[in-house]
């Protein structure tokens, strides 16, 4: 798990340090504050090859335009031979394990870049680190779904439907030329929900075809079912279409139900396929109440903490609102009335007098007082 991360030259941060993590981080704060640029450093942060991802996020952002200086609106100041860098502390039961350095540096042309990543950076270790270098017009057009070929492989799955176990079948993911950097971009786009995404057909029907192959979808439906009690199953049609059974007379594609419904199970199902990924254990949320009604928010919140403690998978999210912040507590509260555990943080980022970034930190019992007050932090 992040224990801190430090941030230099990166987005808009000249320089940005926050301690402390937990296993569920919410990060407020202005708009232009910093809150995504701080979950991109993070997905940055997760092995060298994650940076591939940074480009393949905006297409999530409904934004495919790859214009020639990219690279460089990653970096506070371009013309700094030092590049932006990361470090970031990785803990196991609160004990720092290893700290690992990400130095990113623009190339000539402008459109590549150079990672390195140096690990055990303060125990002088392995020092030669690793290295690789990433361009925007090469390895990214690799990874564009469009060029990757479905593969179809009609494996049987059963689910429960009006009463009645049923056959079914289920896709496979997708074929990719270039596997490599797939694996690493798949790893960040799935850990990374953006704050524009709720429905996309080919993401969901990955998530939806993993769970089934790795038999974790009655689980994922139980959590579901905290938000939504009325949902009963989720199941691919025979034209491979996404089905939900929400207690109606007929089942509905997920297609046609709402952004806030499709956003929560978007968000549950990638926090147990991540499980199942090599690269990491950790979900980004932008704007995680995007599209939900607030007194549905403690309720997810429920489900997210509970899927964050069974499944030791890390959360950072980014929020605008009050009523988000003031959920994200209750729910807690309610899930552990009865210990003291402090496993939450909120983070306000925002500017000091000398214009510096900084984070404030928030921790349970700071929350239940500006809970009690009516403390706005936002």
């Amino acid at each position: 798990m992040f224990q801190s991360i430090e941030i230099e030259n990166f987005r808009g941060f000249d320089h940005l340090k926050i301690e402390d993590f937990k296993r569920c981080n919410l990060f407020v704060g202005d708009n232009n504050s910093g809150k995504t640029s701080v979950l991109e450093a993070l997905c940055c942060s997760t092995n060298e090859g994650m940076t591939i991802s940074l480009p393949a996020l905006n297409n999530q952002r409904e934004y495919s335009y790859l214009w020639p200086n990219f690279w460089r609106s990653y970096f506070k100041d371009p013309e700094n031979k030092e590049g932006f860098k990361i470090l970031v502390h990785l803990a196991k039961d609160n004990a720092i394990e290893e700290s690992q350095l990400y130095k990113v540096n623009l190339l000539n042309p402008t459109e590549s870049i150079q990672v390195d990543k140096i690990s055990n950076v303060e125990e002088k270790v392995n020092q030669d680190g690793v290295t690789i270098e990433i361009s925007i017009f090469s390895d990214f057009i690799a990874l564009d779904q469009s060029k990757a070929k479905p593969r179809w492989e009609p494996r049987p799955f059963q689910y429960y439907r009006k009463g009645k176990t049923e056959e079914g079948q289920y896709r496979t993911h997708l074929e990719s030329p270039n596997v490599t950097a797939t694996k690493f971009s798949e790893a960040g786009i799935l850990n990374f929900i953006t704050a524009t995404v709720s429905y996309r057909q080919t993401r969901l029907t990955r998530l939806l075809s993993e769970l089934i192959e790795s038999k974790n979808l009655d689980s994922a439906i139980e959590k579901m079912k905290i938000v939504f009690p009325e949902l009963k199953s989720i199941y691919f049609s025979k034209d491979n279409e996404i089905i939900c059974d929400i207690s109606l007379k007929d089942d509905i594609p997920i297609a046609l139900l709402g952004d806030g419904f499709r956003r929560a199970i978007l968000i549950i199902m990638s926090m147990f396929r991540i499980k199942e990924l090599q690269f990491s254990e950790f979900i980004l949320i932008d704007e995680v109440e995007a599209g939900l009604h607030y007194t549905a928010l403690i309720d997810l919140w429920k489900a997210i903490h509970q899927a964050a403690k069974e499944l030791d998978v890390q959360v950072f999210a980014t929020t605008h609102s009050m009523e988000c912040v003031n959920a994200f507590t209750e729910a807690y509260n309610q899930l552990y009335a009865d210990d003291d555990s402090d496993d939450l943080r909120v983070y306000r980022i925002a500017r000091n007098e000398k214009q510096e970034a900084i984070a404030r930190k928030y921790d349970r019992e700071r929350l239940n007082y500006i809970g009690q007050t009516g403390w706005d932090i936002r």
